[in-house]
């Protein structure tokens, strides 16, 4: 029997449904949010317990859940194709389940991977976006650039761009790209072919007094003393 010495409410097992749960669980895969879908993975796991669905509703369920979670893997590469196996039949595997317990094992297997899979590509992915705003800054060190216009152009937030610069570089964007700034600054005062004020505005400085403070800020010396130590 599915339910061995358990009695459910008739309504509760043939009413289940969880597809009230879809948009979140979308929204914590497009954000990469393994502990947003670990939450969702164990509401469900939640409602299996309380509401007891027939055999076949529990079925129907896993067999909706399970296809509609694959449709966001299918350009993935091995890893996802691990997770999702039986996107062809799952039918035949999922009507396989002998009891609750099989379930419930079987969602917790599938929140573990998939809370994995998550962090994996977050990672890799909040690593590629820092190295994207790097390189925009050092293409694009002569303009007044800001973390809203980077953001803008890697089309993120600026909240999360901010946090995942720092989480993979360990300084602040805001720190960067005046650091690059005054390296090239740096060589520009080497070369002696440039007056200060002219320094500061080929490199997008407000005013010189700004890029003098900036210097200092990534130096610990003025552009003068630089320039004639």
């Amino acid at each position: 029997m599915f339910y061995t010495g358990q009695t459910f409410h008739q309504s509760q097992a043939r009413d289940f449904n969880i597809n009230f749960l879809k948009k979140d669980l979308s929204a914590s895969i497009q954000q990469n949010d393994s502990e947003k879908l670990g939450d969702i993975f164990r509401q469900i796991i939640d409602l299996f317990t309380q509401c007891r669905p027939s055999r076949e509703a529990a079925a129907s369920a896993c067999i909706n859940m399970y296809s509609y979670l694959s449709s966001f893997f299918e350009e993935g590469g091995d890893e996802s194709r691990d997770i999702f196996p039986y996107t062809v039949n799952i039918a035949g595997y999922v009507t396989q389940f002998t009891s609750l317990t099989d379930i419930l094992t079987w969602l917790e297997s599938l929140r573990v991977r998939l809370c994995q899979l998550l962090d994996d590509r977050r990672n890799h992915t909040s690593d590629t976006l820092a190295q994207k705003a790097k390189q925009y800054v050092r293409e694009h060190y002569r303009e007044k650039l800001s973390l809203a216009e980077i953001a803008e152009h890697l089309n993120i937030s600026t909240g999360y761009l901010s946090l995942v610069f720092r989480r993979f570089t360990g300084t602040t964007l805001s720190d960067y790209i005046a650091w690059v700034k005054i390296e090239h600054a740096k060589e520009l005062i080497d070369s002696h072919q440039y007056l200060m004020y002219e320094i500061s505005d080929m490199l997008g400085f407000e005013n010189p007094y700004y890029f003098s403070r900036v210097f200092k800020k990534v130096t610990g010396i003025s552009p003068r003393n630089y320039e004639k130590r």
